[in-house]
């Protein structure tokens, strides 16, 4: 055990700086039952020594206590985080980049009157993206495979990796551009539930034995669906600008790297596929056609363009990231 001198010493802080970490409940050092001065174990002095190091990089003393709180969450947080500085630095590059060109093209007698005469480009652009590329694509990739990346990581599955965010990192700045702001305007504590949430319901697709009992899951969804207005109202705002792109991307090449990289994303494929098939049969030619009927009226244009991957996701979309925002928040998200 140290006392507080000692570990101002050791880490170069004053002891009003971990006053406010232990106010602020980011670590928790036990009192001297003698005087009962704060003393500090090896584990203490582990957290207090990486609250510094997250400082050093400007992360809000907020954000940390959501790391702590949330440590499966770090990747999300480490990239909100990089997100916000680029923006910050982007911004203030292209205001430097512009004032710098003001001045180059001004004449020797200017006059704040000439400013609005000046060709300046004053339009923001991405100045950053030449030196250092978006990471967004790779915490996107985290997030929507997340229950399947628990393997021993090999030299393969490095190569696997790499593609599946090239994959990302591709669509990221066009078609799953509003599902990056989506998830970062998440609080922590419910992106923490969603994805728990989501590791549950996956694990269950993957080692079910029945698919009756998730055929039977996917029509009360598809009845959720109809009975629930609000549910409807989501679902009809995001279908062109978060869940059409968000459907065309799961079909697409990103799931057959991801079935090598996982034999449990593989088995997950599997019985998905096979519900969604019997589903949709149904839904087509069977006995919930007129569900389908009616569902289609309800969101016009917006059910069965792409029917197998609309019930993949339907599975969830009750308590999924799409649905965890207020309605004019996401719509706000989208308009911007």
């Amino acid at each position: 055990m140290k006392k507080i001198h000692q570990v101002c010493n050791e880490l170069g802080l004053t002891k009003k700086a971990i006053y406010y970490y232990i106010e602020k409940d980011l670590i928790h050092p036990c009192r001297d039952e003698e005087n009962d001065y704060y003393l500090f174990d090896d584990e203490t002095i582990k957290q207090l020594r990486l609250i510094v190091m997250l400082r050093k990089l400007n992360i809000p003393t907020n954000a940390i206590e959501e790391m702590l709180e949330y440590p499966t969450l770090l990747n999300f947080f480490l990239h909100r985080h990089l997100d916000t500085l680029r923006n910050q630095i982007n911004d203030e590059l292209h205001m430097l980049d512009s004032i710098t060109n003001m001045i180059d093209v001004l004449p020797p007698n200017a006059t704040p009157s000439n400013l609005d005469n000046l060709n300046i480009n004053i339009e923001p652009n991405n100045i950053l993206d030449y030196n250092y590329p978006s990471l967004d694509a790779r915490m996107l990739t985290i997030l929507f495979f997340g229950s399947f990346l628990k393997q021993e990581v090999d030299d393969y599955r490095m190569y696997l990796w790499t593609k599946i965010t090239a994959l990302f990192k591709k669509e990221i700045n066009t078609s799953l551009e509003y599902a990056k702001h989506l998830i970062y305007a998440i609080p922590a504590k419910a992106l923490a539930e969603l994805t728990k949430n989501q590791y549950v319901l996956d694990m269950k697709i993957v080692q079910s034995e029945n698919i009756d009992e998730l055929e039977n899951m996917l029509v009360t969804a598809l009845h959720t669906l109809l009975d629930n207005k609000q549910l409807q109202e989501y679902w009809n705002l995001e279908y062109d600008a978060i869940l059409t792109p968000y459907f065309e991307f799961a079909a697409g090449p990103a799931q057959n790297f991801m079935s090598e990289y996982s034999v449990e994303y593989k088995q997950y494929l599997s019985n998905i596929a096979t519900v969604n098939k019997n589903v949709a049969e149904r839904l087509c030619n069977g006995d919930l056609v007129e569900l389908k009927e009616v569902l289609m009226q309800q969101l016009p244009n917006h059910f069965s363009n792409h029917l197998h991957s609309e019930l993949h996701i339907l599975l969830s979309f009750q308590n999924s990231i799409f649905t965890a925002l207020p309605l004019a928040q996401i719509q706000e998200i989208i308009q911007n």
